[in-house]
């Protein structure tokens, strides 16, 4: 199965499957978020709100959607495990395993289960073959493990609370592959799972008789959630071979021993679907998920299962900067008989082929066909479905509707997630969420990272029906709009100290210009200054005018929106241009960049990619960033509109039309006060330079020259001319770190669309650009993988405690001196210990107090920085 992105899709709450009355399920279908070493273990919950992943070496602690809460190291081999009274029992092995002279070195590990903070261990060295399994039942534990070839019962070790060994109990199972894996006790039975080919489950009752052995797979974690529900684990792995979590919900059934309620199967599955004719691998551009993709006619894709029902996921259609999209047709035969023809481009990415099927097994047949000139389609997976069903279907558009390609839908029902999906055709706005269980009390978010997040009123679902919703319309986040302003904004923002002055120009007409205003907000804090003005009158032109803006001696430090405004008649209103003004305390004469370029952020999947990045650049702190060859500013001004410095973008050859809407003209200077200039060239080099030549020849004074470039390419005498000491690109070829001319020029260019760099001067010049010392590495940061670099906070970080402690967690190989962390606390004075207090910063109304904290972080470490409120 393909795994999504972290923050995927999740099957929970209310199901109706065989004549059972609903069942209000605290946990359902979920991915874990990042991606690990070695292969999964074990899973268990807390039966309220978190789910625990054994990963061998890593412990794992995420929420009911499997985003990580906390993450720890351990030692190999931690395997199964569970939950009792607010503590985790891990089943752990340090000697060998099945060996028939019993080298073992079984043990209990035990950990808190809110912090993962180990507590204790506890021998079970009568665990002969090696611990790997373990469940609890009325308060006592029950131990499974290894098992050599050859011996034709499974042995289940019995502990009391405090782990004195009772009593060692016998299941006649015949033999399994290295004995037993996992092991948990519910609905009054106990559930084993073994590895084998096919992997197998064990059924006894409480007493460990035997009541079945089946071939299904809960070799990697099984869980009880709720009568007659269980989690079943899966353990796909990424590319690169790294280990991923899932879970599963599935219901007893006497013939399988277990069947998975909801399926969904890859269609790149070759085990499970048969390609007759060309089909190949697609996956455009770091899309989601990947696709099987033909434009021959009559092939055919072949997919049998188990079910009642059967709906079709579509991959994506390609986005004009890529290639076609899916113009053919598809004929569906379900069970021999043909049912429907599908034509991709103007349906919705999921579709109902089949429901209300008689329970058991069935085949569908999806054949592709020309549509006249035109051809071509993608299957992402096929979801099956084994009790009563619905769906819901509703259109999405939006402001800027050109630039919308799709967009995250939560489903919830109540206040609990039962889907988290990417939908939209582009082409039509049409979307869809199939497999629905059926019930009351459902609504939808919908989420486009540069667009106002959208929720619908409540609706309910019918089984075997389609619940039609009105069309959802986007509007986008003011942090992206520009209205009324030629400058300053975003690509040509005023970098400014206190109690220096810039330029604006905006549309006032012929009104009364009545103010101007900086605004700064950091989650519930407000920081905002009424600021002096005086116009030049010489400037004006028709529709445009221009003041100086005078920044008070005491503002405060931040990246701020600036509003002005304006009354006379129909002019009356605002000219406001967001996150245009960075006032800094210094101006760097060693500055430092992040970088990163060509990440190909075409829609929403490639723009939470590149917001977790901005999470990460965040903590680094950087005097500017600088991002090359960009695809969607839709979704990249969204994205990066929570960067808390300024940056510097241009677009490449995969750039959508209009992008100087947001980011004007692709050449242009943005200085960093006296020391420090940046060229944005987002041109071929092969093109006119007149413009690039004139803005360098206007800064001669300027110790650092940097250009950021589309292509590396530049003319040598140029940088020579201008003494530039970096140029940073995203698209070309030849070294990636490398020296340029005389000067000389420090080329930085994009590795690969998976990492990114920092880069630090000393004496002007860079003094280093590169990941744990290599000559050309970046840091790596794959996109399913979890951020290397992250912070996680003791209490919300909301402005309402007084004593906060914020950890920050380096996976990465190199230090990073002079990061930032930033708290917002109540007002008050306040002490940081673990960091260098840079600023305190009142808000609006006197409510809260904005801490900037400096800190060294660590390689592969972590660190606390902690406030305390003194008064």
């Amino acid at each position: 199965m393909n795994r999504k992105m972290m923050l995927a899709s999740v099957l929970v709450l209310l199901f109706v499957a065989h004549g059972v009355a609903d069942v209000t399920l605290k946990f359902g279908d979920a991915d874990c978020a990042g991606d690990y070493q070695h292969h999964l273990q074990g899973v268990c919950t807390n039966e309220s709100d978190a789910v625990y992943w054994s990963f061998t070496t890593d412990l794992v602690k995420t929420d009911r959607r499997g985003r990580v809460l906390k993450k720890v190291p351990v030692v190999n081999h931690h395997g199964d495990l569970c939950f009792y009274e607010g503590k985790l029992y891990v089943a752990v092995n340090l000697g060998r395993f099945n060996d028939p002279l019993g080298n073992a070195d079984s043990w209990v590990y035990v950990y808190n289960a809110d912090t993962l903070e180990f507590l204790s261990k506890h021998a079970t060295q009568e665990v002969f073959h090696g611990a790997g399994g373990i469940g609890v039942a009325d308060g006592r534990f029950y131990m499974v493990g290894g098992l050599p070839d050859g011996v034709e019962e499974n042995y289940v070790y019995e502990y009391d609370a405090d782990f004195k060994f009772i009593l060692k109990h016998v299941i006649k199972s015949g033999w399994t592959r290295l004995g037993i894996q996992t092991a948990t006790y519910h609905d009054g039975e106990w559930w084993f799972g073994c590895y084998g080919s096919p992997q197998t489950l064990l059924k006894t009752d409480a007493q460990f008789g035997m009541i079945g052995r089946f071939e299904f797979d809960c070799s990697l974690g099984i869980v009880g959630v709720a009568t007659d529900r269980l989690l079943v684990a899966k353990g796909p792995r990424t590319e690169e071979g790294r280990c991923l979590g899932s879970l599963h919900l599935a219901h007893p059934d006497v013939k399988s021993g277990l069947l998975l309620l909801s399926e969904s199967v890859s269609a790149l599955d070759a085990q499970r679907v048969k390609q007759i004719g060309n089909w190949s691998e697609n996956r455009f551009r770091f899309a989601a998920a990947a696709s099987l993709q033909t434009n021959e006619e009559n092939a055919v894709l072949q997919f049998e299962f188990a079910g009642t029902g059967l709906a079709l996921r579509l991959g994506g259609h390609n986005v004009p900067a890529y290639g076609a999209p899916n113009l053919g047709t598809l004929v569906v035969s379900v069970d021999g008989e043909q049912s429907r023809v599908l034509s991709p481009r103007s349906l919705p990415r999921e579709v109902v082929l089949a429901d209300g099927l008689k329970p058991g097994a069935h085949m569908v047949l999806l054949e592709h066909r020309r549509d006249g000139e035109v051809a071509g389609c993608r299957v992402e997976l096929f979801r099956t479905w084994n009790d009563a069903r619905g769906e819901v279907h509703f259109s999405v558009s939006g402001e800027e509707n050109a630039h919308l390609v799709d967009c995250r839908v939560i489903a919830r029902r109540g206040d609990m997630i039962v889907r988290n999906e990417l939908v939209r055709n582009w082409m039509t706005g049409q979307s869809s969420l199939t497999g629905l269980p059926p019930g009351d009390d459902y609504s939808l978010e919908v989420q486009a990272i540069g667009w106002q997040t959208a929720r619908t009123e409540t609706f309910n679902i019918e089984a075997g029906k389609p619940t039609g919703l009105p069309s959802i319309y986007l509007r986008r986040d003011p942090s992206t709009v520009t209205q009324r302003f030629r400058f300053p904004r975003l690509n040509q923002p005023a970098i400014r100290k206190p109690g220096e002055t810039f330029r604006a120009r905006f549309l006032g007409f012929n009104a009364t210009i009545d103010e101007v205003k900086l605004t700064h907000q950091i989650g519930p804090a407000v920081i905002s200054r009424v600021i002096d003005f005086k116009e030049d009158k010489s400037a004006a032109y028709y529709y445009d005018r221009e003041v100086v803006v005078s920044l008070p001696d005491d503002m405060p430090p931040g990246t701020y929106d600036l509003t002005v405004q304006v009354t006379g008649g129909r002019r009356t209103g605002f000219c406001r241009s967001p996150r245009s003004v960075h006032v800094v305390t210094t101006h760097p004469t060693d500055p430092v960049f992040v970088t990163f370029g060509h990440l190909d952020t075409s829609a929403q999947n490639q723009a939470e990619y590149l917001r977790r990045l901005v999470a990460m650049t965040n903590l680094l702190a950087p005097d500017v960033v600088l991002c090359s060859t960009a695809c969607n500013p839709a979704y990249i001004s969204g994205a990066l509109a929570g960067l808390d410095m300024p940056y510097v973008i241009n677009f490449g050859n995969h750039q959508f039309p209009g992008h100087e809407a947001w980011y004007g003209k692709p050449v242009g200077l943005i200085d960093c006060g006296p020391h420090v200039s940046i060229l944005n060239f987002g041109h071929p080099w092969h093109t006119d330079k007149s413009r690039a030549e004139a803005l360098l020849a206007s800064r001669p004074n300027t110790a650092i020259r940097v250009i950021n470039a589309f292509e590396s390419n530049a003319p040598l005498d140029l940088l020579d001319r201008h003494q530039v000491r970096m140029i940073h690109d995203a698209h070309g070829i030849g070294q990636k770190v490398m020296d340029l001319g005389s000067t000389p020029t420090r080329r930085i260019g994009k590795s690969n669309s998976e990492s990114f760099r920092v880069v630090r001067f000393r004496d002007n010049r860079v003094e280093s650009c590169t990941y744990n010392g290599h000559e050309t590495a970046p840091i790596p940061f794959g996109r399913e993988s979890y951020p290397p670099l992250s912070v996680s906070f003791s209490h919300p970080n909301d402005g309402t405690q007084a004593n906060n402690t914020a950890t920050i967690r380096n996976g990465l190989a190199d230090a990073y001196p002079n990061g930032r962390v930033t708290f917002v606390v109540p007002s008050g004075e306040y002490r940081v210990t673990g960091g260098r207090l840079e600023s305190q910063i009142l808000s609006d109304g006197g409510r809260f107090r904005v801490l900037h904290v400096r800190v060294d972080v660590p390689a592969n470490d972590s660190i606390e920085i902690t406030a305390v409120r003194m008064r």
